[in-house]
């Protein structure tokens, strides 16, 4: 057991349309299959009583390699956030022949807007270590999300909830690793230094009770989904509780994009976060209001969510079945959160998606105090050329020490300009070093 008071302020760089830099009032997080009635044919099987898997952590993504069809190689993002799994490429699907045996409807991440997609019974996907399994997949029949661009990265699709069936389920962040467990294995698996938090199921999705505090006063009980499909460490839905109210400073802006288009809110200051043992204080948040649809009783799972910015500083199992978190805290989880300070928010594009143009400008920002507008493509950072980096390097050079001055060259309409940007703290709300409570 242990208890961490962290007063911190929060990490990301930016994002492009679906992971965003909290500190720009810019936030990505996947969207989700909510009720829609896709079964598994069956779950991922082995001989083994436990399977590890690498993956690739990026720009706050979880990303694994799978096999297609016994055939292509893909990259699929493991999304704890989405109950089924989802193909974005439709031209992989037709390649392959894949049939589809109905249409139906996707809700959004904003929970507002309902789009079409497709459904294929039996397709084969097959991760490293792993015989293949046979899985309903859900095919997009058009990539609007353009997930390249906001990771840097190719992606194809994304892997759900249903796809371990039920099997528990250990991410370590710090190896890259996933471990798949039989019942068996799991039993006899040593779990020293892990924090056990009740862990509630919901159509296949992972959700955890906690306490929060917008203001020094009134602290609620909220419920949030913990969505490795979401690149940011909190959003707080606002208008689901009274007591959820963002106070102090806010800074309005586009929170991502979901099926529904552009979603607004603001990113601000939650006064404080309560996970079992675990409390963070002055923590960087997004706020969103949900459509007044989706805040019906009989439709609201969730009060906000919780991300991987904030779940990798720990390893986490998913006892799925048995109802039951695990959390052990990494030797340096408390450390202060990093945060973007230029007001930035750019995305990879090209073929080698080593491109970068500034989608958004938070206003009275360093970006736009030194002239950078949206739709400039940036060229140069510093002396260098944008092709020798990558969008994960980009965003963690813009969220580096305050006050330090970064050169940026960027072309608009051809023309081609060069200005230095002074990185501030966007909140002007010092760091402080977490310290130890005693109980």
């Amino acid at each position: 057991m242990f208890r961490q008071k962290l007063t911190s302020l929060f990490r990301p760089g930016f994002h492009s349309a679906k992971w965003a830099s909290l500190c720009l009032g810019f936030l990505l997080f996947w969207f989700h299959a909510d009720g829609v009635a896709v079964q598994n044919v069956n779950g991922p099987s082995s001989q083994n009583e436990k399977v590890v898997i690498p993956f690739q952590y990026v720009n706050g993504f979880i990303v694994v390699q799978l096999t297609f069809q016994n055939l292509l190689p893909l990259r699929f993002i493991l999304d704890t956030g989405a109950e089924n799994s989802i193909l974005f490429k439709k031209e992989y699907a037709d390649l392959l022949g894949l049939n589809y045996v109905k249409t139906i409807r996707l809700m959004g991440s904003d929970l507002s807007r309902e789009m079409k997609a497709l459904v294929s019974n039996g397709v084969s996907l097959q991760l490293q270590g792993l015989p293949p399994s046979r899985q309903n997949l859900i095919v997009l029949e058009e990539d609007f999300v353009l997930v390249e661009e906001i990771v840097g990265v190719p992606v194809d699709g994304l892997i759900g909830c249903s796809f371990f069936g039920g099997k528990p389920l250990k991410i370590d962040y710090k190896k890259q690793e996933l471990t798949i467990f039989t019942p068996k294995a799991f039993q006899k698996e040593r779990l020293k230094g892990f924090q056990v938090l009740p862990l509630e199921v919901i159509q296949r999705k992972p959700y955890l009770q906690a306490e929060v505090r917008t203001q020094q006063q009134n602290s609620t009980s909220v419920r949030l989904l913990l969505d490795t499909g979401a690149a940011l460490s909190c959003l707080i839905h606002s208008n689901t509780d009274s007591l959820l109210r963002p106070t102090g400073k806010l800074l309005p802006g586009n929170l991502g994009k979901g099926l529904g288009g552009d979603i607004e809110g603001y990113t601000g200051m939650l006064w404080e976060l309560k996970m079992g043992d675990l409390v963070y204080q002055n923590l960087i948040a997004s706020f969103q209001n949900l459509d007044s649809a989706a805040i019906r009783s009989d439709r609201l799972t969730r009060n906000g969510l919780l991300g991987n910015l904030l779940m990798e500083r720990f390893t986490l199992i998913f006892d799925w079945n048995g109802g039951r978190l695990f959390m052990r805290p990494e030797k340096k989880y408390n450390r202060p959160f990093e945060f973007d300070k230029s007001g930035l928010t750019i995305f990879a594009f090209g073929p080698k998606l080593n491109r970068f143009s500034v989608r958004h400008i938070l206003p009275g920002s360093p970006a736009e105090i030194a002239g950078l507008q949206a739709g400039d493509e940036i060229i140069k950072v510093g002396r260098w050329p944008v092709f020798w980096t990558t969008l994960a390097r980009l965003n963690k050079k813009l969220a580096s020490k305050e006050g330090k001055k970064i050169s940026l060259t960027w072309l608009r309409n051809g023309e081609e300009m060069t200005s230095a940007l002074i990185l501030r703290n966007l909140f002007d709300t010092p760091q402080i070093l977490p310290r130890t409570l005693k109980k």
